[in-house]
């Protein structure tokens, strides 16, 4: 049985701690949490899919949009578990559908 790396542990940790918060509705604390660990992980592509979540549920279209645009335009990278977004969400349609709410809010 071989022990799991601790390297390899600590992205798990970081996503699931992200998605716990976002399903505690902790939204502020999800902010601050997702704010420091991207500094210090910008290459972990699943942190700016569930920023995106939480700046949708904010009613920050405009930061949901640039955390969706940072998705994915950052590689996927082996260091780091994958939740997949990808193959549950249509990253295209949802990026049409916040830039369509930009305009819209841009408009009243």
């Amino acid at each position: 049985e071989e022990k799991e790396d601790m390297s390899d542990l600590i992205p798990k940790i970081i996503i699931n701690r992200t998605k716990a918060l976002h399903q505690l509705k902790m939204y502020k604390e999800e902010e601050d949490f997702l704010e420091k660990i991207t500094k210090k992980y910008s290459d972990f592509r699943d942190l700016y899919f569930m920023e995106c979540l939480l700046r949708i549920e904010l009613y920050e279209f405009a930061k949901a949009k640039k955390a969706l645009d940072n998705y994915i335009n950052t590689k996927i990278n082996i260091k780091y578990p994958s939740s997949e977004f990808d193959e549950v969400v249509d990253i295209d349609e949802l990026k049409q559908s916040l830039g369509n709410i930009d305009k819209i809010i841009e408009n009243i």
